[in-house]
């Protein structure tokens, strides 16, 4: 069995990203000003852990709170993940 690392993150429409295109290595830092997102990419494995128990959205305050500028605004949110292996 070989073991899995996360390899790459896209998000589109997610808290404060328009886009975000990441390649994830071993080792990363996060680096940015106040208010840059570096709180809400780490609050993405939160949501997506969540969801599997279906409870992050009521939770975040509704979908207006984790969705880019609201539901009315964005139209198209995207969270893709690939998978490396080790």
């Amino acid at each position: 069995m070989t073991d899995r690392m996360l390899g790459r993150i896209k998000l589109e429409g997610y808290t404060t990203f328009r886009e975000l295109d990441l390649d994830v290595r071993p080792m990363n830092v996060l680096i940015g000003a106040n208010g840059a997102g570096k709180s809400h990419l780490i609050a993405l494995f939160t949501m997506l852990n969540q969801m599997i128990k279906e409870l992050y959205v009521a939770r975040a305050g509704g979908a207006d709170r984790i969705w880019h500028y609201g539901r009315k605004t964005t139209e198209r949110r995207v969270v893709a993940l690939w998978w490396n292996d080790t």
